[in-house]
């Protein structure tokens, strides 16, 4: 809890014969000390990242981490919707899978739970997805981490 409230993430990674790695990442005190006494801050939204390649979604949040976004991850379905009920912040999902019909239905699972969620959607998923729904950015091209990070920042209007 305490790292929820003070904007902080928690990144548990395991790998068969290497090893758990658990990362605490804190805010700096001064990013902590910007809000005045007696005033609140408004929450940062929540970028779901919904990947079932751990290493490219590892990538994914620390680099969005990088970037001062809040981060909430899952590897599967399940987990990613229990993480939209627990967290109202989440505004944008990416979503990712081996098959193009996985994806889709990942994707309809997540905006019949949320209906003013975004989604990016990454390869390979056609990119007559994003006909279906305004919700729907399809990413053509790579998958790559940069890229990825670009278009969120372009999707929530922090520029590149």
């Amino acid at each position: 809890r305490f790292l929820r409230y003070s904007g902080g993430h928690l990144l548990i990674t395991s790998e068969q014969n290497k090893g758990t790695q658990v990362t605490l990442l804190i805010p700096r005190a001064e990013q902590v000390s910007r809000t005045l006494p007696g005033k609140t801050q408004a929450a940062q939204p929540s970028i779901l990242v919904l990947l079932p390649d751990s290493a490219l979604r590892r990538n994914c949040c620390d680099s969005l981490l990088a970037r001062q976004f809040q981060v909430e991850e899952a590897q599967s379905i399940t987990t990613a919707l229990d993480k939209l009920d627990n967290c109202p912040d989440i505004t944008l999902a990416i979503v990712g899978a081996t098959d193009s019909t996985q994806i889709w239905q990942m994707s309809q699972a997540l905006i019949e739970r949320n209906d003013d969620l975004q989604l990016l959607l990454l390869p390979p998923a056609p990119v007559e997805l994003a006909k279906l729904s305004r919700q729907i950015t399809v990413l053509e091209g790579s998958d790559a981490v940069a890229h990825v990070v670009a278009q969120v920042e372009q999707l929530l209007g922090r520029g590149g």
